[in-house]
């Protein structure tokens, strides 16, 4: 019996699509803390939102303080997730620059253990 989701047993089924690497555990650290401030960032702003909305304007400095403080962090995080992705990717893959100082980059650790 053929499959019912497939139309025609002649028609080849698609193949499959490869599987992606896992995400190095430095990169999966740093976007646990860019979530971690994005969403502080999100309750501060809400909490702004409402104390903007009540007239609370004893609170309302501090927190548009707090809020700014929290996007700053959130940008940080953002960042910190690209440097750690470039620098994961550089221990796996290597720089990827084939110059003369890349090569001498590369052999100068080779030189020394052989003079060991």
């Amino acid at each position: 019996m053929a499959d019912l989701w497939w139309p025609a047993d002649d028609e080849p089924r698609p193949a499959r699509a490869p599987r992606r690497h896992a995400v190095p555990d430095e990169v999966r650290r740093a976007s646990v803390r860019a979530m971690l401030a994005f969403s502080f960032t999100f309750v501060t702003l809400m909490v702004t939102l409402f104390a903007l909305l009540a007239g609370a304007w004893a609170f309302f400095v501090p927190l548009v303080l707090l809020t700014s403080l929290g996007v700053l962090g959130t940008v940080w995080g953002v960042l910190d997730i690209s440097i750690s992705r470039q620098i994961a990717a550089q221990r796996l893959w290597g720089s990827g620059t084939d110059t003369a100082w890349a090569n001498a980059a590369a052999a100068a650790p080779r030189t020394r253990r052989r003079a060991a």
